[in-house]
């Protein structure tokens, strides 16, 4: 049996195209990652808090999973 097999394929028995998703998928994930910063500026320029440090480390996880997921985004 060959790995190439169709029945191995993710997504083969969805009734829909999973491919449709991908690029819309990647382009919010890379506006993401790029926009993401800004909420750091504006967290970093009161000064960080005890209490808004989990926040702040909660934005730039954000940041980094939207550069991971959007990093073959392309425009046309």
């Amino acid at each position: 049996m060959s790995t190439t097999d169709d029945a191995l394929r993710p997504g083969r028995h969805l009734p829909f195209d999973t491919a449709q998703f991908a690029d819309p998928f990647r382009a919010a994930a890379f506006w993401t990652g790029t926009l993401a910063p800004l909420a750091h500026v504006a967290l970093l320029f009161g000064g960080l808090t005890p209490a808004e440090l989990p926040v702040f480390l909660g934005c730039v996880a954000i940041n980094a999973a939207g550069l991971l997921a959007g990093r073959d985004h392309a425009s046309e």
